[in-house]
């Protein structure tokens, strides 16, 4: 399947548009404007990825929706998410809990 060049040039300028608003979002703390929009620019990106068969794009992006829903789901649950390893030392509770304060 095959995609128009004009069409695919305007994709990228709006992915790239929508990447660095995000990007300048997440300087300023502006949650979760951010990452909902670096999810709609990652799932642009995946469509125009399977139309040029450019597969590892695909899921490259597919694993950044993931992460992005991640903080998603971290910001509107809150601090409540915590990853504690017996003898690593290691909380998520610190740094979510620090954007809830």
């Amino acid at each position: 399947m095959s995609i128009h060049p004009t069409l695919t040039k305007y994709t990228r300028w709006t992915t790239a548009f929508f990447f660095t608003l995000s990007v300048i979002l997440t300087s300023a703390n502006v949650y979760p404007a951010n990452l909902v929009l670096a999810i709609i620019a990652s799932a642009i990106w995946i469509i125009q990825a399977l139309f040029l068969n450019k597969k590892t794009s695909a899921y490259q992006q597919i694993a950044l929706i993931a992460i992005y829903a991640t903080g998603l789901l971290a910001y509107f649950i809150g601090p409540q998410l915590t990853l504690d390893i017996p003898g690593l030392n290691l909380a998520l509770a610190y740094p979510l809990s620090s954007i809830f304060d």
